[in-house]
């Protein structure tokens, strides 16, 4: 009986130890080949969700068009706004707005013709007389060059003030 119960263990053990192998060999070319795929819309739902967990829409606007600040014809320019999710504190909001923000921006500028990103986040807040508004509570706007500087890896989101063309939050959120 010992013995089956060994045997039992190290098999289950064995293919557990397979699957883990094949995921971490597997997932990083294949989420990169089917990222490429997809467009940036569908890349960002599939990154972020369709919905977020207040069940908005994730992507409230996006469109795409020509830089007009470059001389090149097809260089082009993503706007995109985006609700974020809620969480237990604004700070903790903010937090995961830069996590995505790194996501999203590595998905738009995967795109060569991509010149600029606009990304605004939108959030519920609630007015003075107890009314809830959504408000556009984060900006950031990278371009290529700015972009391919940064090493996401060890990047702290609180110099994208710094280094982004544009950048503005909320007092709220600061």
């Amino acid at each position: 009986m010992r013995n089956v119960i060994q045997l039992l263990l190290t098999a289950v053990l064995f293919f557990a130890v397979f699957v883990a192998c094949d995921r971490l060999t597997q997932s990083p070319e294949s989420e990169e080949k089917e990222t490429a795929t997809l467009t940036t819309e569908e890349a960002i739902i599939k990154k972020l969700g369709k919905q977020n967990n207040l069940k908005q829409d994730r992507i409230v606007y996006y469109d795409e068009f020509d830089n007009q600040e470059t001389e090149a014809s097809d260089d082009i320019v993503k706007h995109i706004t985006l609700s974020t999710d809620d969480n237990a504190s604004l700070g903790l909001v903010k937090s995961g707005m830069y996590i995505d923000s790194a996501d999203v921006f590595k998905i738009a500028f995967d795109d060569p013709k991509t010149s600029e990103v606009v990304l605004i986040w939108e959030f519920p807040l609630l007015d003075e007389y107890g009314n809830e508004n959504i408000e556009k509570v984060m900006n950031i706007t990278l371009d290529r060059e700015t972009f391919e500087q940064i090493n996401f890896e060890t990047f702290d989101p609180d110099n994208y003030s710094s280094v982004a063309k544009n950048y503005s939050v909320l007092p709220a959120f600061e």
